[in-house]
């Protein structure tokens, strides 16, 4: 007796093997799974695409109109924020070394951008920017806003309500402590986001 073509010769003999409706909801339920974790990834890539895109057009602008890169346009944004910083407050802020903030002040005050003060305790050094300094910081905070408005001038007006209502959820989220929100909002507007309307400072446990 010759096996049918296509047919598993173990199988000769076996009952004939019927598709339960178990059977079918089992396999649409594991298709299901399936696309849901494709389209995960899908999703996560592109909004990692999208937050490399937009931090690439930020860093672009922002070091164009300050004359330094690196750490120097939140160093600015964050002094224009909070004048009086300690040198640790801001290193822990822009997430360097106390050695290698000081290097950066270095360069900042040499070019008239930054000025070092008397603390208020008398032992600390607080941190100022000159009048070339506020202007500077100005001019990164209004272009950062225009790479960000570039890129979201696609979208109709309840399109960005929808994504704005998003990104507070993630930005929350995201917020675990006092240092991981100044981290966040480094190189943010603080006057077009004050603490009361603020996600980040308002989810600072």
């Amino acid at each position: 007796m010759t096996t049918p073509r296509g047919a598993n010769p173990a199988d000769r003999g076996a009952a004939p093997r019927r598709v339960t409706q178990r059977g079918i909801l089992e396999f649409t339920f594991l298709s299901q799974s399936c696309i849901l974790k494709l389209v995960d990834a899908r999703s996560t890539n592109l909004i990692g695409a999208l937050a490399l895109a937009l931090s690439d057009a930020m860093a672009g602008a922002v070091t164009e109109v300050a004359g330094h890169g690196g750490a120097a346009p939140a160093t600015l944004a964050s002094l224009y924020a909070e004048p009086g910083m300690t040198v640790e407050a801001l290193s822990r802020m822009l997430g360097i070394s106390g050695s290698g903030t000081v290097r950066l002040l270095d360069r900042l005050a040499a070019d008239g951008l930054v000025e070092r003060g008397a603390g208020r305790d008398g032992r600390t050094l607080a941190l100022r920017l000159t009048r070339r300094g506020r202007a500077a910081a100005e001019r990164v905070l209004t272009g950062r806003r225009a790479a960000v408005e570039r890129a979201l001038a696609v979208l109709p007006p309840g399109d960005l309500a929808e994504l704005t209502r998003l990104t507070e959820r993630v930005l929350a989220e995201l917020t675990v402590d006092r240092d991981t929100a100044d981290q966040i909002c480094r190189l943010c507007d603080i006057e077009a986001c004050p603490g009361p309307r603020c996600p980040v400072e308002q989810a600072v446990p």
